[in-house]
């Protein structure tokens, strides 16, 4: 099936107005919408539609697609953690942090040890005040880093700040 425009409708959107533009885009991205209701095991589609629907500034839409893409299709591990993402991008409000631990747990039941699995694991217990569960999940994750790499230096550093005790204000 077509995944996108093809070359007559992308030449003819050069010569169209901003608003027919996006009522293009808005077309194409409820077809897929409903292409993927029809077959929803179509994980690829479920991602590039909440791409879609970020790229549109339609935040909640895209986590309504994740959650739609993680329910049809719960042991594909990018959904997973795609759905753990935008709620995370969505705030850290205490319902949220709920929800995304239940997604990490079942992205935790496919892959353990994947390195985006263990960077959330720290990462939430992080926000949610757990900080040895943070420095746990992220040693794990160090283990597996390459230790010259960019990311296990940045790494360090939040298992760094998770050593150092709070900073507490002086009460004059």
């Amino acid at each position: 099936q077509p995944t996108g425009p093809d070359a007559i409708a992308l030449a003819n959107a050069a010569t169209m107005t901003d608003d027919e533009q996006n009522e293009m885009i808005a077309g194409m991205v409820q077809r897929l919408r409903e292409r993927l209701l029809e077959e929803p095991n179509d994980a690829d589609g479920w991602l590039r539609l909440a791409h879609a629907y970020n790229v549109l500034g339609q935040a909640k839409k895209a986590l309504d697609a994740l959650a739609d893409g993680a329910k049809s299709i719960p042991e594909d591990l990018d959904l997973q953690l795609g759905l753990l993402e935008q709620i995370l991008t969505m705030g850290t409000t205490k319902a949220e942090l709920e929800r995304a631990k239940l997604v990490l747990a079942t992205g935790e039941k496919i892959a353990p040890k994947n390195p985006q699995i263990l960077f959330f694991k720290g990462h939430l217990a992080q926000l949610s005040g757990e900080t040895e569960r943070a420095r746990t999940a992220w040693q794990k994750l160090q283990d597996i880093l390459d230790p010259e790499s960019d990311a296990a230096k940045a790494l360090e550093a939040e298992i760094e700040k998770l050593r150092e005790p709070k900073n507490e204000k002086n009460n004059f």
